[in-house]
């Protein structure tokens, strides 16, 4: 909080950190789907903004539909720091990072093979 109000004291407004994903939490569905462990836990891409940060470093969207989910990346770790849902993934942001700061995320992909992914954060105005 105290970034937030000295960024608004000082420039009028607040730039949070941007990768450019959509998604949600691992569900049961998928991990069914995908046979994973059932223990695990991470973010599940669903869509990722064309020319956006996870774009440019290749976070991929979910392939396939709504009854059928062909292909996935879930985001495990962003910087060593284990991420089990989408609030993890925020709050790290707001704490820790900041716009043009770079990360590394850990995507399981697919269910199946884990990459390693250098990100440049983008900008989003709060």
């Amino acid at each position: 909080m105290q970034r937030v109000a000295f960024a608004l004291i000082e420039n009028g407004s607040v730039d949070y950190s941007f990768i450019g994903i959509s998604g949600g939490d691992v569900t049961l569905q998928l991990i069914e789907a995908f046979d994973l462990a059932n223990n695990l836990r991470g973010v599940v891409v669903g869509n990722v903004v064309d020319g956006g940060p996870a774009d440019q470093a290749g976070l991929l969207d979910a392939r396939g539909d709504q009854t059928n989910i062909t292909g996935v990346d879930i985001i495990t770790r962003i910087d060593d720091t284990p991420v089990y849902s989408m609030e993890d993934l925020i709050s790290y942001l707001a704490r820790e990072t900041r716009p043009g700061d770079a990360v590394t995320l850990n995507v399981l992909r697919d269910g199946t093979e884990t990459v390693t992914l250098n990100l440049t954060l983008g900008s989003r105005e709060g």
